[in-house]
């Protein structure tokens, strides 16, 4: 029987024309990111009982008082093996850690999209943290996530 730990941290960035936009960083142990084709259409994505530790960070923006239907989250998770103190991966080395991107927000669901490109490192600290650093690039669009956060160790 696998028993499933979540820990979370989370931090706020100000704008003052609308609310604080919030940042969260999770770590999952005994999990593992499972992936299923949805009606031949899309692949989607879910953190399931394994033997891995799965680390998740969210950039979650808020509704501005004015917008009609704003607001969305962006998630990106990925996994590594149990025991882990250190990493480094890079671009065609994301396979490894078979990292995602999920975009929610009040528009048409497009599926889960598997990230190819960027950099991420991290190490365990010994204050109960991981610190992760790197930049990904988000599968579709122009744009980046940068991420330099400690993560709760699990």
């Amino acid at each position: 029987m696998a028993i499933l730990y979540c820990l979370s941290c989370s931090r706020h960035k100000s704008d003052n024309a609308c609310p604080d936009d919030t940042y969260q960083y999770k770590s999952f142990a005994n999990s593992k990111i499972d992936t299923q084709t949805v009606n031949n259409s899309y692949v989607t994505y879910g953190i399931t009982n394994g033997d891995k530790v799965v680390f998740q960070y969210q950039h979650i923006k808020s509704i501005c008082q004015l917008a009609s239907d704003g607001g969305y989250t962006e998630t990106v998770v990925f996994e590594l093996p149990a025991g882990t103190s250190n990493f480094s991966v890079s671009d065609h080395e994301f396979k490894n850690i078979n990292i995602w991107y999920r975009m929610s927000c009040f528009c048409p669901f497009v599926g889960d999209q598997s990230i190819e490109q960027g950099t991420l490192q991290g190490h365990r600290l010994g204050t109960g943290l991981w610190h992760i650093q790197g930049s990904v690039s988000i599968p579709g669009k122009s744009g980046t996530i940068s991420i330099n956060a400690d993560f709760p160790t699990p």
